[in-house]
This record gives C-alpha cells, structure tokens and sequence, in this order.
C-alpha cells in the first residue's frame, strides 16, 4: 500500500444539458466566470492524475476548445 501509484482521471463530459434548458453542453455552463469542465479538470490534476481523458459527445468541438488550457 505505500508504493505511489499513477492514476488516470476520467471526466465524463458528453452531457448535452437539456435539463438545464439549454443547447449548450453542460460542462460548457459558466460558475463563477469559469466553465464547469475547467473545476473537473482542475480537481484531477490537484489529485495527482498522471493522465486525464475526457469523454466527449454533444458539441465535442467547443468542449475539446475549453480543455486546451489545461493540456500540458
């Protein structure tokens, strides 16, 4: 158990937001002048994800847009 290992983060973000009454993907959505993909992507790399993968579906174009900042 005290050996460090790698883990992959997983953010499910392929949710198109109709409950939200919105065409916009959810993840896409704006709190506190950030989209919500940005704080997913923020708590994965604080754990220590060596790697993080995305899985995208409704407007992937305008996700895989808001993720680049977080690209190494």
């Amino acid at each position: 158990m005290g050996k460090n290992r790698e883990f992959c983060a997983l953010i499910l973000a392929a949710g198109k937001g109709t409950r939200m009454k919105s065409d916009m993907a959810k993840v896409l959505h704006v709190l506190e002048g950030k989209p919500l993909l940005h704080y997913s992507l923020k708590v994965a790399r604080e754990a220590g994800a060596t790697k993080i993968v995305v899985v995208v579906g409704h407007q992937s174009d305008k996700v895989q847009e808001g993720s680049e900042a977080f690209v190494r």
